[in-house]
């Protein structure tokens, strides 16, 4: 069983379609976010729900809180640094230059939805 804090939320409006479980940076303006698409991304969170199209609401797992996140490619390990794939997915990096977005708080395989700790900073 895995555990994770309560999420800090904040309520955006999408650009455009936004999965449930993935990475998000800011969009064209402080209202907006979008889907993250890579390591290098202002990572702001993680989606807690799903967007079909631009302008729906997005509730967004802030830093400080926990939330659930969608793994990518290479799964993670409990304690991993997380960034964001093409997709938004989590992967693990401890690349220099890399934006961390979230700790992995349990082990979990690609494509599996995995409790984490949503963390930003710069490694």
């Amino acid at each position: 069983m895995s555990a994770s804090s309560e999420p800090k939320v904040l309520t955006h409006k999408a650009s455009a379609a936004i999965e449930a479980n993935r990475f998000v940076k800011g969009g064209a303006d402080n209202a907006h976010i979008t889907k993250a698409s890579a390591a290098s991304d202002k990572l702001i969170g993680v989606s807690m729900n799903a967007a079909t199209e631009a302008e729906q609401k997005v509730e967004t797992a802030l830093n400080g809180g926990g939330a659930r996140l969608k793994i990518g490619s290479g799964g993670c390990a409990f304690g991993d640094m997380l960034t964001a794939d093409s997709d938004g997915k989590g992967i693990v990096t401890t690349t220099g230059g890399n934006r961390v977005g979230a700790m992995a708080m349990e082990s979990g395989a690609e494509n599996d939805v995995v409790a984490v700790e949503v963390v930003t900073f710069l490694i």
